[in-house]
């Protein structure tokens, strides 16, 4: 894609003094290449998120953040692809026993307090409830981050629809 530019230079040199000149045009130079530089990097940047989405919808998968601290919690936009019936995402730990199919709650409950205790990786298989009443079944890999800088404890990781490995498994 080309864009049509057109530059206009003011400046308090006269053009007799060509080093002036010349100083003031490779700075623009410099100004330009970290501008297309910058430019390029956020094109990369934008590419690559659009890959990582559609790899995480092709493998049933999403990713999620979850602010221990602030008990507030994000989904990527692809959780809402993972399941074939609409499903209610919680928001926090207080909406967590609606979607944790109850059989599974308390389990999954010990190993996030495991993995908060210490600081480790983890990683559980559980169903969820849909809104319809289906159950799905998902595995979740992740590990615990603490900011230093804000003191923050976070939840960090994936989760993968594993309905049809169940299926095959039964």
């Amino acid at each position: 894609e080309s864009v049509p530019c057109f530059l206009e230079f003011f400046s308090p040199h006269t053009l007799d003094d060509i080093s002036a000149v010349q100083s003031m045009l490779e700075e623009v130079q410099q100004q330009l290449l970290v501008a297309l530089k910058r430019r390029m990097s956020e094109q990369a940047r934008a590419l690559s998120e659009r890959r990582l989405s559609h790899a995480l919808r092709i493998g049933r998968m999403s990713s999620f953040n979850w602010d221990l601290s602030d008990d507030v919690l994000w989904f990527s936009p692809e959780t809402k692809s993972l399941f074939d019936t609409p499903i209610r995402l919680p928001k926090n730990r207080g909406h967590m026993q609606a979607f944790i199919y109850p059989d599974d709650f308390d389990r999954v409950v010990k190993v996030w307090e495991h993995a908060i205790a210490t600081s480790g990786h983890y990683a559980v298989d559980h169903r969820v409830v849909a809104n319809n009443g289906d159950i799905h079944h998902i595995s979740i890999q992740g590990e615990i981050e603490y900011d230093l800088k804000t003191r923050k404890h976070r939840m960090i990781g994936s989760i993968q629809n594993i309905d049809e490995r169940k299926a095959n498994e039964d």
